[in-house]
């Protein structure tokens, strides 16, 4: 079996003002090569099962709290299961 060549992301597209609509998130597929070889003591990961929280509402808003919000264009905060790949 190869392995992929590229991996899919979920980035913030815009702040919901309300609900969060189906343009709130956009879907990135990215060649790994983009990213740096994991290093000393890092390894890659594969994402198995994502979760899609309640608390990410407070994450995607641009308000003080006790993590600081993701910014427009930036890979979502998401708790997941993982394995690693290397």
């Amino acid at each position: 079996m190869s392995r992929p060549t590229h991996f899919k992301r979920i980035v913030l597209n815009s702040r919901p003002q309300g609900d969060i609509e189906p343009d709130t998130f956009r879907t990135e597929i990215v060649p790994f090569s983009s990213l740096p070889k994991p290093g000393k003591g890092e390894v890659l990961i594969q994402c198995t099962w994502l979760s899609l929280d309640p608390a990410m509402r407070g994450y995607i808003r641009d308000v003080r709290s006790y993590l600081p919000p993701v910014k427009i264009g930036e890979v979502c905060r998401h708790p997941l299961l993982q394995t690693p790949t290397c």
